[in-house]
């Protein structure tokens, strides 16, 4: 009688000890995953308002000149300038920050030297490259940035501009 008893205690045991393993491994799991996670994502403050107010696309000479205003009611600090042939989802980048100078990125105050379109303010932005401004309907789309109160860039996607250009020689 005494080993009947003894055998249920080790199989007692043995649940106990697969239940704190599993238990262990998902703490573990947990506290890994977690390093990885962002601990708040970055959002755009209200206000941003940018509107594409001239836009020039020649092929012939490569240039694309596009005039921006701030009608809203914060500062936009920077712009990704996009553009693509009609019915495609993907565009290309024309202001690449990684592969341009920052001042095709960044906005510049036109009555201070800060970087920031100050509400009101316009811009003229030209940009020249052989391969994107081939002749025909183009697809622009402008998406505002605005740097937040921790010196983060945030990405405005509730104010992107689309406008459909025709490239002519």
């Amino acid at each position: 009688m005494l080993l009947q008893h003894k055998k249920g205690i080790s199989e007692m045991i043995s649940y106990t000890l697969l239940v704190i393993i599993a238990v262990g491994l998902s703490v573990g799991v947990y506290a890994f995953l977690k390093i990885y996670i962002p601990k708040a994502s970055i959002e755009c403050p209200n206000g941003i308002a940018l509107i594409l107010k001239e836009v020039s696309c020649k092929s012939s000479n490569n240039i694309l000149e596009v005039t921006l205003e701030n009608k809203g009611l914060r500062t936009v600090d920077a712009v990704y300038i996009r553009i693509g042939v009609e019915g495609r989802k993907v565009r290309e980048w024309i202001n690449d920050p990684e592969k341009t100078t920052n001042d095709d990125f960044y906005l510049l105050s036109a009555t201070t030297s800060n970087v920031g379109l100050l509400p009101g303010e316009s811009t003229k932005k030209t940009f020249i490259d052989m391969d994107k401004f081939s002749p025909g309907k183009k697809i622009l789309e402008i998406e505002p940035a605005a740097i937040t109160e921790n010196n983060k860039l945030a990405i405005c996607t509730d104010s992107i501009v689309i406008r459909t250009i025709q490239c002519i020689n």
